[in-house]
């Protein structure tokens, strides 16, 4: 496991291991090091996407439009 599926690619590529991570990070990724899309041999459940944030923000209007643009953008995908 990895903090972020932003750390992958690197490692995928210099490895011999496989990774399952959100398409749209997989085609920006697809280019390096050899690295190829391939399809999952068994369906997979979506998974959760969740957005953390410090109490202190939690009435803060910058952050408050951030986190709606985030989920809208999100739930487009």
């Amino acid at each position: 496991m990895v903090p972020s599926f932003l750390s992958v690619a690197p490692i995928v590529a210099a490895t011999d291991l496989v990774a399952t991570i959100p398409w749209r990070a997989a085609q920006a990724f697809a280019g390096m090091g050899g690295l190829r899309l391939l399809p999952p041999p068994l369906s997979l459940k979506e998974a959760p996407v969740s957005q953390y944030w410090h109490a202190n923000t939690e009435t803060d209007q910058a952050s408050q439009w951030l986190r709606r643009t985030v989920r809208t953008i999100c739930q487009q995908l």
